[in-house]
């Protein structure tokens, strides 16, 4: 149901402009694509694979799930926001105009905030800790993506986004980073 939601937003998305190679979008898709494979693994072969597995009671399941739906509609909260402004690549779209309202006043990248809440609540859910390093690597991988949003943004929209920046202080997790 969300990558429904994400694939018919892609299609009304602007054509891009200007900014990364869609190689460099590729690798780091592809990444979080093995990742979220491994997530995807079977609980016997996560055991094999991490050594940490625990049996999750009810609380955390529940709290797993709260983690992850929370976090997937914050990311979609965020898209819907963002509207035609959103690419998959970091680049600059025709008519693109920066936004600073809904979710993008708690976190200047609240769609990968959004798909790492995902990401945690999963982890919780499957009652494995070593996910937590799958988390880890895409956390670095959005990480790198978002400072190279910044940089671009930082060139378009010099004086608007470091404003932007000084007013909203965290990049992807509230409180945190």
């Amino acid at each position: 149901m969300w990558a429904a939601f994400w694939l018919f937003w892609a299609l009304w998305a602007l054509k891009t402009n200007r900014g990364s190679s869609r190689w460099t979008a590729f690798a780091g898709y592809f990444a979080i694509a093995v990742l979220i494979g491994l997530i995807g693994l079977t609980d016997d072969n996560l055991t094999d694979i991490t050594q940490n597995a625990f049996h999750p009671g009810a609380v955390l399941v529940a709290l797993g799930f709260i983690v992850a739906a929370g976090g997937l509609g914050f990311a979609c909260w965020a898209r819907v926001v963002l509207g035609r402004n959103w690419s998959g690549t970091v680049k600059l779209l025709p008519g693109q105009h920066l936004v600073r309202t809904g979710p993008f006043k708690v976190v200047r990248h609240p769609i990968y905030a959004g798909l790492l809440a995902g990401f945690a609540g999963t982890a919780l859910l499957s009652g494995n800790w070593g996910i937590i390093w799958i988390l880890a690597v895409i956390f670095a991988v959005l990480a790198l993506k978002s400072r190279s949003e910044e940089r671009l943004l930082l060139k378009e929209f010099p004086q608007e986004y470091a404003s932007y920046r000084a007013a909203t202080r965290r990049m992807i997790l509230p409180f945190l980073f």
